[in-house]
């Protein structure tokens, strides 16, 4: 008898799978038809042809709960010629994933080698939310896969949106959620689009029957310096307000904004406080000093340097926090965590320290919407007068009474005994936000060469300190280097005076030589320059094909005074026309002068919005032209 040889046998085993895959490959109806959606959607390797997605809600007579159940029914196809994704969904201690399968064309269920994982990333560790996920294959322009999941919610407050974009295009889809009678919800809509989304309201027996379909969505990009999904996406948020049992008896949920703030307020007094634990720290680190500032930084600034934050969510301590004690002893916690630790701190040394509830800027809404989607972020405030002022333990080079900007704005929810107090947290102005340049040059060869002090405040400030002290100690001259030199290339930065990095109450002053290399040419007897190393934000031009708005991290501004010592037997032949462009987004001011054998050069540059938005991109890429424009133009030197 003859033996197989290794690739026969190989072969014969794999017999039945390529038999399936022929069984499974796309008809030429769905060939034709991904060609077509090809066209349509030219960077997209997938879409998602048909999604249905049903709500439903039931009571759990043992916890005393309503639960949501939410079935996901999708069809994937690939429209490239071969394509990969993965589908992933999360849970955690108030949900679980009841069903995750995957289907072929036929709908026969298939082997899926799901994993199953705690999430974490570099900046945030989740140690209860967890990640299903596995990855799918489409072999062929056409092929399509379906996923079925069905995933439960354990407590209906937990149930807070539903977004109806994917991260691929949706071709079709429905959304129904069937709202019992004996449940009171509202549903509010954001961004969307009648044509792309509309909604049908029916009764059916005592049930309300909520439909939303879908039709032609684009899928969800990403971008870096983009608004939050929620500023820019359609979607709803679910507002649940209260229920009945079988008896007939009412729960209320999150109607008022009162009711939030009292479930908040029952998770804090559940908290174990045992101030003893830090009640030596308190009087070690406010022992001697005399003002109420004095000891309201000392406290702050040691929290900011000795407790690391880690963003965490453990069940209910996504929204309870831990005790102080154990976040002083662990020295570190979440912002929760450090909050009420501040808190704590604070009271012991005698203050009126309230813990804040807030969200931060990628949330669109505010506390006239009850509900566990309108805040991310814990916060402590000290009462002044009776008025807040703000500490953020987690934003680590932050002066006391400065705020960062991803809260400046927003509203602040106050604890306040049985009631609560609102507030917004106030802003600040380009002035608060500020580099400073100041220097004067001498040419030197084909050089400039010359003496700078740069003064740093606001988050300019707190951003430097973080990236520098963030650094391994052998690293820090070489990234001051860099970052002094500003990007230039042609630019050697010597003699750097040190600093004070723990100070953040003062600003920044740096004094160092600036060497600029071959930026002078000499052309008949005429010499050429630009006297402006930074070039502040010459490339700072949106792309065109940019789909969504651009957000900085600040509004700032930046200040220079530069000076050019004229070389002897060199007169000014002429000096580049000044700019001043002023509108919604810019004020720029520039210009050249001369004095006293010297051009001076003077420049204001503020950026007045953080939120730079698309429809205005033609506006903010033509005053960034005139500014880039504006560096090009030469200092011209004539020789006597």
């Amino acid at each position: 008898m003859k033996i197989p040889t290794l690739v026969a046998f190989v072969s014969i085993l794999l017999l039945p799978s390529a038999l399936l895959a022929q069984k499974d490959k796309p008809t030429p109806v769905e060939v034709t038809k991904a060609k077509n959606l090809r066209t349509d959607y030219p960077e997209d390797d997938l879409v998602i042809l048909e999604k249905e997605t049903l709500f439903t809600f039931e009571r759990n007579d043992k916890t005393g709960k309503v639960e949501v159940v939410e079935e996901n029914n999708t069809t994937y196809m690939a429209i490239a010629s071969r394509a990969d994704s993965g589908y992933s969904t999360g849970y955690d201690y108030e949900s679980e994933i009841e069903k995750l399968s995957l289907y072929n064309r036929k709908n026969k269920r298939l082997p899926w080698d799901l994993k199953d994982e705690a999430y974490s990333t570099a900046s945030i560790f989740h140690n209860d939310y967890r990640i299903k996920y596995g990855s799918i294959t489409y072999p062929t322009q056409g092929f399509t896969r379906r996923v079925e999941e069905v995933k439960r919610y354990k407590d209906v407050k937990y149930f807070t949106s539903h977004y109806f974009a994917e991260a691929f295009p949706v071709i079709k889809g429905e959304v129904k959620i069937t709202v019992p009678s004996w449940l009171t919800i509202d549903l509010k809509e954001y961004h969307i689009n009648g044509d792309q989304i509309k909604r049908t309201d029916k009764k059916v027996a005592s049930d309300q029957i909520i439909t939303f379909t879908v039709a032609k969505l684009d899928g969800m990009k990403k971008e870096s310096g983009m608004p939050g999904n929620s500023f820019i996406y359609p979607h709803i948020l679910v507002l649940s307000q209260s229920f009945k049992a079988k008896d007939g008896t009412a729960t209320p949920l999150f109607k008022e904004t009162q009711d939030l703030y009292n479930w908040y307020q029952s998770l804090v007094q559940k908290v174990e406080i045992d101030p003893s634990e830090v009640t030596v720290k308190v009087s070690e680190l406010t022992t001697g000093l005399t003002t109420d500032d004095e000891k309201i930084k000392a406290i702050y600034y040691w929290v900011q340097d000795n407790i690391k934050y880690i963003a965490f969510e453990d069940g209910i301590a996504g929204f309870k926090p831990d005790s102080p004690q154990n976040v002083y002893k662990k020295k570190y916690g979440d912002c929760k965590g450090m909050a009420i630790l501040l808190k704590t701190m604070l009271k012991e040394a005698g203050y009126d320290a309230r813990l804040v509830w807030i969200g931060t800027d990628i949330i669109a809404y505010d506390y006239s919407t009850p509900s566990l989607s309108v805040d991310n972020h814990m916060i402590s405030a000290i009462m002044v007068d009776g008025e807040p002022v703000f500490i953020d333990g987690t934003e680590k080079f932050n002066k006391f009474g400065t705020f960062a900007s991803r809260i400046q704005g927003k509203q602040a929810l106050i604890e306040n005994g049985d009631t609560f107090i609102l507030k917004k947290v106030p802003e600040a102005t380009p002035e608060n936000n500020q580099e400073i340049y100041d220097g004067t040059f001498q040419i030197k060869d084909n050089d400039l060469v010359g003496k700078i002090k740069k003064q740093i405040t606001g988050e300019q400030s707190s951003y430097f300190l973080y990236g520098f002290t963030g650094m391994p100690q052998d690293e820090r001259e070489d990234a001051m280097m860099r970052v002094l030199a500003d990007g230039n290339s042609s630019a050697k930065v010597s003699n750097v005076e040190g600093f004070d990095p723990s100070n953040r109450d003062d600003a920044i002053d740096i004094t160092y030589d600036l060497n600029v290399s071959n930026v002078v040419s000499n052309f008949d007897n005429n010499l050429y320059l630009e006297l402006d190393p930074v070039r502040y934000m010459s490339n700072w031009k949106m792309e065109e094909d940019r789909k969504h708005s651009y957000k900085f991290s600040n509004i700032r501004s930046e200040k220079k005074t530069l000076r050019l010592e004229l070389p002897d037997g060199y007169s000014i032949e002429s000096l580049p026309e000044g700019i001043n462009i002023d509108n919604e987004y810019l004020n720029i001011i520039a210009n050249y002068s001369n004095a006293n054998g010297m051009i001076i050069y003077n420049s204001v540059i503020k950026l007045k919005k953080r939120l730079i938005k698309k429809e205005n991109f033609g506006l903010w890429n033509d005053s960034i032209e005139q500014v880039k424009n504006f560096y090009d133009e030469q200092i011209v030197l004539k020789k006597a």
